[in-house]
């Protein structure tokens, strides 16, 4: 059985008044137009995601209504808006500090809103080889303030996913600075780790919510995916 996203359709149908998305890239979510109306965030404008990702076709990339870095930023700060849904598919796991932006997130969700948040599931991607993210590291980043990536974070990345970049240094240095700019996966989840740790964040933080709806990679082949109705 291959990859199915018809979990995402399904639970998209939830979804019902002004939203946002983050980090759509090229595969922004498809929406009930009748009953959705949605923005876009983004890191960059769409002129550099184009450049930094220039393997992807061009015409596919969705024009950000807004600029900027949710991990040095809350959404409120960049938007100025409050949002009935928003969305966050594959986006913590390129977050220097998770913990502090759902927390940033969530509080631009209106009460009885939603949030839909997804991360991949490193046994269906290129990352199976990595050592999964312990909790503790996430409180880390959280406690330490973390605003940035470092260099050092992404070596882990390239020893498992591109090896051959240690072959020299000027590969090496090259490598760096290339998944520096693509923000690439600095956390490592399974879907039973990124549920527990989303429950232990919820806990911890006193974030009322309820899980409304749930989809896991032996189903989907990707990624833990999850509902989330604030209370």
């Amino acid at each position: 059985m291959g990859l199915s996203l018809e979990h995402r359709d399904i639970a998209y149908r939830l979804l019902s008044g002004s939203g946002l998305e983050i980090g759509a890239l090229h595969c922004p979510a498809v929406l009930d137009k009748t009953k959705c109306s949605v923005k876009y965030l983004d890191i960059h404008d769409m002129h550099t995601l184009r450049k930094h990702f220039s393997e992807v076709d061009p015409s596919l990339f969705v024009e950000p209504d807004f600029i900027g870095d949710i991990n040095m930023k809350s959404i409120g700060e960049i938007t100025n808006m409050e949002f009935d849904f928003i969305i966050m598919n594959h986006v913590l796991e390129h977050i220097a500090n998770p913990i502090r932006v759902f927390i940033h997130v969530w509080a631009s969700i209106k009460r009885g809103g939603m949030m839909v948040i997804s991360v991949p599931d490193k046994d269906y991607t290129f990352d199976r080889d990595r050592q999964l993210t312990p909790f503790e590291h996430l409180l880390a980043d959280y406690y330490f303030d973390t605003n940035e990536t470092s260099d050092y974070d992404y070596v882990e990345f390239l020893q498992h996913v591109h090896p051959e970049t240690f072959q020299s240094k000027e590969a090496f240095l090259s490598a760096v600075k290339n998944v520096k700019k693509r923000n690439e996966h600095v956390h490592v989840w399974n879907c039973s780790t990124f549920k527990e740790h989303l429950l232990r964040i919820m806990e911890r933080f006193s974030i009322k919510a309820e899980i409304i709806f749930e989809s896991n990679s032996p189903t989907n082949k990707i990624e833990y995916f999850a509902v989330l109705r604030k209370l």
